[in-house]
């Protein structure tokens, strides 16, 4: 696209500087060519926000890619991390609703603390090749809805990361600057390097209702660092979600051997709600959220009982998976490939639109992550914020999430409330990087798991 960009430009240059035919003089022509340049420029900017170019998070950028799941070999609910030069490997599985079978690709790009790409050049983070094909696949079988289940395992023989960090997992049919989905993977040096970690109620009185407070102490003796500040990065996760990262956390003091994590905001996370629930294992009898089931030779529509805010009221203990999914089928015997896929109404009912911003779902069904296909839609003559998603057969959590106007995170205070008792997990990631150096390592990730 660039090449063909500037290409354009530099034609519409040449001719309007050196073409005897047109009657003006040079400086209005190179006015005139300079605006070009801008106008183009601008409309490359915005194409790249309307088209699916490469982003380094959670996203499908192909509307026929469902149920992607990134799972690790030792823990089917924990984060997409794996230590590094171990044993341990991840295996991401999707679904192409558009059937068929497709020479899908994936590759792995090491990105520093923040999520950026790192300096690295491929074959500075990746023992093998940079790229491998994804053989594994098989057809959907016995299904209204046809597709085509693929997956695969890595790290493999083919290709290892070399290095810790953060990667972008892109999964791709032609090239990585067009993939069809992308999730974030970690691999961790597990140095052990966190003590004393817990989460508990907020202390500033302005937020003790409504918030958690997540302290550690970090063992610094441990990091060979002469400029801490500079080189270490911590970030605090709230149950696998992405849209509210806690980046670049600072301790109260660095200095001595223990570095204390505590009575800071950057530590302080809304404490949000229990996350709801439905149950659509199965399409033949209704589970307790489900208000209506209806099949025909084009695949099923299911109804849910439409749901209703819960920032009023007292807060009421409900066990969850904290936003995760388990994909199972109970009228098949595999679930991969016999499980069916339906078009599933979610509502939401609220007198009057709110204003401001938008309401999202959000959850492991979302990549933990604001996606623009997963906004609600406020009915005037139903009076509900409504969507619809082609879900595959499983057990879901989820969350309604506010997002302001020019915001990226999701917000529990206009729908879900804020419970300071609310049972929540977080993990702790410990970056560094040399002096001088390339890359950010991971040396350590801690898991807080939630009561």
């Amino acid at each position: 696209m660039k090449s063909t960009l500037f290409l354009n430009v530099f034609v519409s240059v040449t001719l309007l500087l050196h073409s005897q035919s047109i009657r003006m003089n040079k400086s209005r022509a190179t006015i005139i060519a300079i605006f070009l340049l801008l106008s183009s420029i601008l409309s490359a900017q915005t194409d790249f926000y309307q088209q699916n170019a490469l982003r380094y998070e959670n996203k499908i950028y192909d509307e026929n890619i469902h149920t992607i799941q990134v799972v690790s070999s030792i823990d089917p609910y924990a984060l997409p991390v794996i230590p590094l030069y171990s044993h341990q490997n991840l295996t991401c599985s999707f679904d192409d609703l558009e059937g068929g079978l497709k020479t899908y690709y994936y590759t792995l790009i090491h990105c520093d603390a923040r999520w950026n790409p790192s300096e690295l050049q491929p074959n500075e983070y990746l023992k093998g090749f940079d790229n491998e094909e994804i053989r594994d696949y098989t057809y959907s079988f016995n299904t209204i809805v046809p597709y085509t289940h693929y997956s695969f395992t890595f790290p493999n023989e083919t290709i290892r990361p070399s290095v810790s960090g953060n990667f972008l997992l892109v999964v791709y049919l032609d090239s990585p600057k067009t993939p069809v989905f992308t999730r974030r993977v970690m691999v961790s040096e597990e140095a052990g390097l966190i003590k004393d970690a817990k989460a508990t109620r907020a202390l500033a009185p302005e937020e003790m209702q409504n918030s958690q407070e997540v302290s550690f102490n970090l063992l610094g003796s441990r990091i060979n660092s002469t400029n801490p500040d500079q080189q270490i990065t911590v970030s605090i996760m709230q149950n696998q979600r992405w849209d509210n990262l806690h980046m670049n956390v600072k301790p109260r003091v660095m200095a001595g051997d223990v570095w204390p994590y505590e009575f800071l905001p950057d530590n302080v996370f809304e404490a949000c709600n229990e996350f709801r629930a439905i149950d659509l294992k199965s399409f033949k009898y209704y589970s307790e959220r489900v208000a209506s089931i209806e099949s025909n030779q084009n695949g099923y529509e299911i109804w849910l009982r439409t749901d209703k805010p819960k920032l009023f009221g007292n807060y009421i203990s409900d066990t969850d998976l904290n936003g995760r999914m388990i994909i199972k089928t109970e009228d098949g015997r595999d679930d991969n490939t016999e499980g069916e896929y339906a078009n599933v109404h979610f509502s939401l009912a609220i007198n009057q639109p709110l204003v401001g911003g938008n309401l999202y779902l959000i959850g492991e069904m979302t990549g933990f992550s604001i996606q623009p296909q997963y906004k609600m839609t406020y009915n005037y003559s139903t009076m509900q914020y409504e969507t619809t998603q082609t879900l595959k057969q499983g057990y879901y959590n989820y969350l309604y999430v506010w997002v302001a106007d020019g915001d990226k995170k999701g917000s529990c205070y206009r729908v879900e409330g804020n419970y300071y008792d609310a049972r929540n997990e977080y993990n702790i990631f410990i970056y560094y990087k040399l002096i001088g150096g390339r890359y950010d390592r991971l040396l350590d990730l801690y898991t807080l798991p939630s009561p």
